[in-house]
């Protein structure tokens, strides 16, 4: 066959594909299901996009940057209304585990701002929140809100608002001075922050119960290693809280003259370093890096976002 042939063999399918469209257009009731077409492709592949495959996708990028092992159990997911895993367990490299049941979760779906433009908005909410490492356990039930956008090779949040609201926690494990704090208890944790380039920016984290109550103040840097992200925070603890007089003997040597407990946290989430604020004559530091090892150190100024540094 030659070029002539080839060209000859092309105008001819060209000349019936006109004519069949031509015969198809002229059909009665053609334009309206060439619309319902236009209607009904979209609509069905947003309510049956794999959107279990993208979550299970989207964990196990995660997986070489949180931790050794991420294992997700059953995943019901629902494009209006709420949807649902029953469990999500995470296994640091520093041997912390992070367990979560009964996630509720509803997420707004769009597959340009999931796919093309990286970015996730919704609400989540955890019946049962469990981390763990040695001696130390934190649990609570948890609900947060977020409007984040993600980086399209690491998964990483880059950007974005957070709100957490944390009730019924507990906190046990602490060791101060050699001395064993029972487990304290909150009734209510809220808090709020900013993500912007990674670095997710506390704008106020307050926590209220029967043992103690305070603030948290301060700024998480997200790496592409999770467990690397620096940490520069600042834990309050209100003079009015019980903890601070059931155990005046032992804290007295914390306490600030308005009464307060600060407590700086600086180092990474692998090896914080925590630097409680004891009198000259104590040790100042809780099991971690030396001081001279830390991220962070500024001898009282302040660095570009005026957060203070001690």
């Amino acid at each position: 066959m030659n070029l002539k042939q080839v060209l000859q063999a092309i105008l001819s399918f060209l000349s019936s594909a006109k004519t069949f469209l031509r015969e198809t257009w002229a059909l009665p009731y053609a334009k309206l299901y060439l619309a319902l077409s236009l209607v009904m492709v979209p609509f069905f592949v947003f309510f049956t996009f794999p959107y279990e495959i993208l979550i299970r996708n989207q964990l196990q990028k995660l997986e070489s940057t949180m931790g050794r092992n991420i294992q997700i159990g059953l995943i019901d997911f629902s494009v209006i209304g709420d949807s649902y895993i029953d469990y999500l367990n995470i296994s640091f490299s520093n041997g912390a585990e992070l367990n979560l049941k009964d996630i509720t979760f509803n997420i707004s779906i769009n597959p340009y701002r999931l796919l093309i433009s990286k970015k996730i908005k919704g609400e989540v909410q955890i019946g049962s929140f469990k981390y763990a490492k040695s001696e130390l356990s934190i649990t609570n039930n948890l609900k947060t809100s977020f409007n984040i956008q993600f980086d399209g090779k690491t998964g990483i949040p880059t950007n974005g608002e957070l709100g957490l609201e944390l009730t019924n926690a507990s906190l046990k494990g602490i060791t101060i001075k050699g001395f064993d704090i029972p487990a304290l208890k909150f009734s209510s944790i809220k808090g709020d922050g900013t993500l912007k380039s990674r670095r997710l920016r506390i704008e106020s984290f307050t926590f209220a119960g029967s043992d103690v109550n305070g603030e948290i103040k301060g700024s998480i840097q997200i790496e592409p290693m999770a467990n690397a992200s620096k940490l520069n925070l600042f834990i309050i603890l209100n003079s009015d809280s019980r903890i601070l007089q059931e155990y005046k003997m032992l804290l007295d040597s914390l306490v600030d003259a308005g009464g307060k407990v600060k407590i700086e946290i600086t180092g990474n989430f692998i090896n914080p370093n925590v630097k409680l604020p004891l009198k000259s004559g104590d040790e100042g530091k809780a099991n971690g890096r030396e001081e001279s090892d830390r991220d962070s150190k500024k001898d009282g100024r302040q660095d570009d976002d005026g957060e203070p540094k001690l």
